[in-house]
């Protein structure tokens, strides 16, 4: 699908595949126009969008880079699938330009639910301010998600539960998230801080995070903060917070945000009892991915082309350091993980 100016997909029904399709310079001449529009009027059962590449946008209108999210999803869906996804914009993309951006942040009428999803093995390169944006999706799996900022923009890797139930609409609130081995990488040129590599918070109960790493490689943050993990709800709102690591080249940087307080490691250690196997340091990736990304090769998935750059080296302080009780049992590349599994998207 290539130099649709407005939707490339819109729509939305029951036992719907979208899969292996190449969407090239579609939508994002505003930020109302997207690549793939996953909309439903009334609730829709068993959605599968897997194995897509989007990447560009249309210049109809004149438009010089991403103003809108590349992947948005605004229905009410039971049994989602949103796996193997490549997105890929450029470095001067738009903060508005999410990579996935699966929420009820719209002026929809209907209900907005995305109830037992499954976000896996996705990724996000260059995706404004928010690589993967999910709400209203009670016992959401967000899993072996590798998530790049080559654009300089204060950031949140993965949001979720990314805001709270429309009252009277009938969404559903988020409870249950579970968020683990993710990767979180900006590179050397961020500049503007990270909201969170992770952000768990807005509303619900019973959130895991887990085997998550995120690395800063900006020097400074501007006039922004930067937090390895922010949480905004109480901690008893988290089941499970722990063996994750954060490393970043920003001395500033503290582990996680909490309420109206930045923490340290060892601060947040005390004051929440959470994270007493998690780590601050480096992974000690063997190189950081090439700006511009290169163009993916047709032989090889996403998964594989970017394994060069972060399936961890021998000595990495994410091998072996992740909870096996909540790891996936396969990573990004299918392997098989042992006990204990790495931290991260990769094994």
């Amino acid at each position: 699908f290539t130099n649709n100016s407005t939707f490339a997909y819109l729509g939305g029904s029951s036992n719907l595949t979208l899969s292996y399709n190449s969407f090239i310079n579609n939508g994002s001449d505003n930020k109302f126009d997207h690549a793939v529009y996953l909309g439903t009027n009334s609730p829709v059962t068993t959605v599968s969008i897997v194995g897509n590449f989007i990447s560009g946008f249309s210049t109809a209108s004149g438009n010089t880079n991403c103003m809108g999210p590349p992947f948005t999803a605004h229905a009410s869906v039971t049994n989602l699938t949103v796996s193997g996804n490549v997105i890929v914009e450029g470095a001067n993309a738009d903060p508005g330009c999410w990579g996935f951006d699966v929420n009820n942040l719209t002026n929809a009428t209907g209900a907005i639910f995305f109830r037992d999803a499954l976000f896996s093995n996705n990724i996000v390169v260059n995706g404004g301010n928010n690589g993967m944006n999910v709400g209203s999706c009670p016992y959401c799996v967000i899993q072996n998600n590798l998530i790049i900022f080559q654009n300089n923009a204060e950031a949140a890797g993965i949001a979720s539960p990314s805001g709270v139930a429309r009252t009277g609409y009938g969404d559903d609130v988020e409870t249950n998230a579970t968020i683990t081995n993710n990767t979180i990488y900006f590179d050397s040129t961020s500049s503007q801080g990270m909201k969170g590599g992770i952000w768990v918070g807005w509303e619900g109960v019973g959130h895991v995070v887990a085997n998550n790493t995120t690395f800063y490689g900006g020097t400074n943050h501007g006039l922004n903060l930067s937090n390895c993990y922010t949480y905004s709800l109480p901690s008893t709102s988290y089941a499970l917070i722990n063996n994750n690591n954060c490393f970043s080249n920003d001395a500033s940087t503290k582990w996680a945000f909490n309420g109206a307080t930045q923490y340290t490691l060892a601060g947040w250690q005390t004051a929440s009892t959470f994270d007493t196997n998690s780590s601050l340091a480096n992974p000690i990736w063997t190189a950081p991915p090439p700006t511009p990304i290169p163009a993916l090769d047709e032989t090889k998935t996403g998964a594989q082309i970017f394994s060069t750059y972060f399936i961890p080296p021998v000595g990495s302080p994410l091998i072996g350091a992740g909870n096996p009780a909540n790891a996936p049992a396969l990573d990004m590349l299918g392997n098989q993980r042992p006990n204990p599994p790495s931290i991260g998207a990769y094994q």
